[in-house]
């Protein structure tokens, strides 16, 4: 075949391509094999056939595995295209690639998405634009927490090592977690990762970002991992790995400010929570050295609507070691104090810091005691905006765990929190109203119990509403409404006749579509009709 009848045969297919690629995955898959058989680049697609082109290509994104791997392999082919990579950007931005990200798809599609962004997307300002503006760092340390295979979070910290770039990238990295994130990485033992980790902490340490909490949460990730040196692969680069991981814990111990793990040579001590009659719960804090005792009163089972390890605090109050006793006196504060004071003041950010500190912590045992303390804090108390602003930061994350008492706790005390009004506007800004419907596929009642409660606080404001139904409410309330648990189904109820209410007609017509699709609802209204 000549040049010039293969140059016009791969127009000829591009062209049909345009017109019937996105029909099926059959069609597409024939046309793929097509386009790579005559030579497709980015430099086929002519300029009036560039925005069809790419249409139809993005419509072929709603094909399921393993079709999508080719639709990925193929849209990553015309991203070296610059003009292409921009005008996908401005046309359809990262919102169908996020939705596939949070889909189950093959960690091979992931990786494709991963390369396909970073190596082309988020090259251009405009694109760790639209990155950020739809969610794109969250997502990001997600996935890092969340992923079991150590080539696809190499990828995710390649692609967090471009999207950090600009000083504000990484300040957005570190406010979702993103060094708690890379401190996740002890379970792996391939040092290329580990290595890239190190890179990455070292990068944000030159930024001057590693400070209090960061840096506590850097010395215990750095620590974990001199104690796994010998189980590291390959054995040849443990050596030299081993040398780096010294000389930056050497490094960030000389640098300004005291941590709690600046001794290496000792591992950090849990916190403990004793739930008796008189349990105290000890948090140390670096920078003072102050203790944080909160006296906790006997368990009532009657009050305790979520299990029976509930602590009920009684008192709050701080004292702080190796001061005059007017001091230690002068600090003293309790929960009737805390009640009655500004919810501006400073002594009360100072004071919960250490709890937020515990919420952060990379040990799992005393996120647990963390959270636990803050949902028994908040069903006594309205926090400020801006402790409540931190506190949200801390337990969104934590949702999202495997630890059902460490999800439900935390949904206890977001409930607790949106039950004012200017709360609920922080907390909604920060994505709760999304994390909480996702616990809504979740099995466990006790789970879906607080989770019901807290979005019964937001269904009544119309913001609130918009999000919900955008994101399948009325479906999820409608298939709780049968739930055999009254207050659950209570809860599903007034959130689905609230959706109703405030959604109008559109709303209305979902619900009947519904309805009407649902099997269940044919024999339902069968059996209702033999019993009249």
């Amino acid at each position: 075949m000549s040049s010039q009848t293969k140059k016009r045969a791969l127009q000829a297919v591009i062209q049909f391509f345009i017109r019937w690629g996105s029909r099926s995955d059959l069609v597409f898959m024939k046309c793929a094999g097509a386009l790579k058989d005559l030579g497709f680049s980015a430099k086929s697609i002519t300029l009036p056939s560039l925005h069809n082109f790419l249409s139809t290509l993005h419509a072929c994104l709603k094909f399921n595995e393993p079709t999508l791997h080719l639709v990925l392999d193929l849209l990553q082919t015309c991203m070296k295209s610059e003009l292409m990579c921009k005008t996908y950007l401005e046309q359809y931005s990262f919102v169908i690639l996020f939705e596939l990200l949070k889909k189950h798809i093959s960690d091979t599609s992931v990786g494709s998405i991963v390369k396909l962004s970073s190596r082309y997307l988020l090259q251009q300002e405009a694109g760790k634009r639209e990155f950020n503006k739809h969610g794109g760092m969250k997502l990001l340390v997600h996935m890092i927490t969340q992923k079991k295979t150590a080539a696809l979070v190499l990828l995710l910290l390649q692609m967090a090592d471009v999207v950090t770039l600009p000083e504000s990238g990484m300040a957005s990295f570190l406010e979702y977690g993103g060094l708690r994130a890379i401190a996740s990485l002890d379970r792996f033992y391939d040092i290329p990762l580990l290595e890239f980790s190190l890179n990455l902490i070292q990068y944000i340490h030159e930024g001057n970002q590693l400070k209090g909490i960061h840096k506590d949460v850097a010395l215990a990730y750095l620590k974990s991992l001199t104690l796994k040196i010998d189980h590291l692969t390959p054995r040849d680069q443990r050596g030299g790995f081993e040398t780096q991981v010294l000389k930056f814990i050497r490094m960030l111990q000389q640098s300004g400010g005291k941590s709690k793990h600046d001794d290496i040579s000792q591992v950090p001590a849990k916190p403990k929570i004793k739930a008796e009659d008189a349990a105290i719960i000890k948090i140390k804090t670096p920078r003072v050295n102050s203790v944080i005792n909160t006296a906790v009163a006997p368990l009532n089972s009657e009050s305790v609507d979520i299990g029976n390890n509930v602590i009920e605090t009684t008192l709050f109050t701080v004292k702080t070691e190796g001061h005059a006793e007017a001091d230690i006196a002068s600090l003293q504060l309790s929960v009737p104090q805390l009640l009655s004071a500004p919810a501006t003041t400073k002594l009360e950010i100072d004071t919960l810091a250490p709890l937020i500190k515990m919420l952060n912590s990379p040990d799992s045992h005393t996120r647990s005691e963390g959270v636990v303390l803050t949902r028994k804090l908040a069903s006594r108390r309205a926090f400020s905006e801006d402790v409540c602003s931190r506190l949200t930061d801390c337990l969104i994350p934590l949702m999202e765990t495997e630890e059902d008492h460490v999800q439900v706790n935390c949904c206890a005390a977001i409930a607790s929190m949106s039950v004012y009004d200017k709360k609920r506007e922080v907390m909604y800004n920060k994505g709760v109203i999304e994390a909480l419907l996702k616990n809504l596929y979740d099995y466990n009642v006790a789970l879906l119990e607080q989770s019901l409660k807290a979005l019964r606080n937001f269904v009544d404001e119309e913001t609130y509403t918009r999000t919900m139904l955008a994101m399948n409410g009325i479906r999820l309330f409608r298939m709780l409404i049968f739930s055999h648990q009254t207050t659950i189904q209570q809860n599903a109820k007034y959130c689905y006749d609230q959706l109703l209410k405030m959604g109008g007609k559109n709303a209305v017509a979902e619900a009947s579509m519904i309805v009407n699709a649902d099997p269940w609802e044919l024999v339902m209204r069968k059996w209702e009709a033999q019993d009249l």
